[in-house]
């Protein structure tokens, strides 16, 4: 039977032609007879090495909107033997051979590297993508037309959360946006209520919201009764309405009154 020796002919010495767990280096390949005599010597075998990736920078994109996936993670690394692989998904992977990581929701994400063959595994910060803060229209007061043809209505948005200065329009997603959450000078009619964040991201929508307008009265016709007598005041005067809104005020004296709730 034979000896072996992979540290040159000093030994140590193994019964067994195979040797595991051995680091990358130069190996001093020699062989004898189990009693000790004739060694010989094969020549030197060198064992290369893996060479550890490593990950030099992670650049992320936060999603731009609310709910959406348009975040992306780049990973930049160097080092390692062959094409790198890359996950971030956890040192488990599923891995690709693409840096890039693109349409991704908002959320945590493992960045790691590994070589070609998925040898020296390495990991780098985990990388959080954000989304912007959803705005919430909690209360739209509105009060309507007090008179006709006046439009002077008005909407006021009360909302909360969000990021940034919120805007708000009464005409639909469509616009035109504002900073103010006031508005005056409305007519009888719908109106479109939204709000969104200040860079124009997470539009929400609380509805449509109704201003009633004061209808005009008519005047119908006009009865007179003129005085019967010298120095009586005994002449009348019976306006005859319709239309308008509820009951009716009646003026003799001009639109400056006195108004009278009674017609005659």
């Amino acid at each position: 039977s034979y000896q072996y020796s992979i540290t040159g002919p000093s030994g140590p010495w193994e019964d067994f032609p195979i040797f595991d767990n051995l680091a990358a280096g130069p190996y001093d390949i020699w062989v004898r007879n189990s009693n000790g005599s004739c060694p010989v010597n094969w020549g030197t075998e060198i064992l290369q090495g893996v060479s550890q990736p490593f990950i030099t920078n992670i650049i992320t994109e936060n999603v731009n909107d609310c709910g959406a996936s348009d975040g992306s993670i780049t990973i930049l690394a160097q080092g390692g033997s062959g094409t790198l692989l890359y996950s971030i998904s956890g040192q488990t992977g599923p891995y690709s051979d693409f840096n890039e990581f693109e349409n991704l929701p908002a959320g945590a994400y493992s960045v790691w590297v590994s070589n070609s063959d998925g040898s020296c595994p390495s990991g780098g910060p985990t990388q959080i993508i954000t989304e912007p803060q959803q705005p919430n229209i909690v209360q739209v007061l509105s009060s309507n037309d007090t008179d006709c043809d006046s439009d002077n209505g008005s909407i006021e948005i009360i909302a909360e959360g969000g990021t940034g200065t919120l805007q708000y329009s009464i005409f639909g997603p469509g616009g035109p946006w504002g900073d103010s959450n006031n508005y005056t000078g409305l007519g009888e009619g719908g109106y479109d209520v939204w709000g969104r964040n200040e860079d124009g991201s997470c539009i929400v929508s609380w509805g449509f919201v109704f201003l009633d307008g004061t209808d005009q009265p008519s005047i119908n016709n006009v009865i007179t009764q003129n005085d019967t007598n010298c120095e009586i005041d005994n002449g009348s005067i019976n306006i005859q309405a319709s239309g308008g809104n509820g009951s009716y005020q009646y003026s003799i004296t001009g639109p400056s009154g006195p108004w009278e709730d009674f017609p005659i």
